[in-house]
């Protein structure tokens, strides 16, 4: 049998959603240098020492703002996904279509956490950006783009296919990295 949380467990999970709500306001209203714990505690009323309690750091937090906007984003291609299966009776094509007008809407309703979530990422978030080699391609966009259309089968090109790291941009690929990919 599962234990109802706690009075103390409810009162804390409601405080790390409102410090999480006020940054992600915070990101909206003046921007990704404007997040700060300092601004967080001012605006809510404690003080930046006491956020530490239920974040480690800056980064942390932000990481986890980025968790529920990746959430919210989900939420919405699911939800869209469901609608068109519903009404086209399954197409695939219909269900892809609606996945990609629901991205592109969330994106242009929310341009501040788009640019947090897919732009250049603030120092200390690349990790979001470079997870584990298995999962995340590290080419630029339009290789990753190129490469999602090479057959699964493909081994051997997908090892021969250029891996370039996206930090700093530069005229030989675009990619900073110095290869001649393009």
């Amino acid at each position: 049998m599962v234990q109802a949380p706690s009075r103390r467990d409810r009162v804390r999970a409601a405080t790390i959603e409102e410090i999480k709500g006020t940054a992600r306001q915070l990101l909206v209203d003046e921007g990704p240098d404007a997040v700060s714990l300092r601004a967080i505690g001012r605006a809510m009323g404690m003080t930046a020492p006491a956020l530490y309690r239920y974040f480690g750091s800056r980064e942390d937090l932000l990481q986890h703002v980025c968790g529920d906007m990746f959430t919210e984003i989900a939420a919405d291609i699911h939800a869209a996904i469901g609608q068109a299966a519903q009404a086209s009776g399954g197409d695939m094509t219909a269900k892809m279509i609606a996945a990609c007008q629901a991205f592109r809407g969330w994106a242009l309703a929310h341009p501040p956490e788009f640019g947090l979530l897919f732009g250049t990422p603030l120092p200390g978030l690349e990790s979001l950006r470079d997870g584990p080699e298995t999962t995340r391609s590290r080419c630029p966009p339009t290789m990753r783009s190129t490469r999602a259309c090479w057959p699964s089968s493909s081994a051997t090109a997908m090892r021969s296919a250029p891996t370039c790291r996206p930090a700093r941009y530069s005229p030989s690929c675009g990619a900073g990295c110095g290869c001649t990919a393009w």
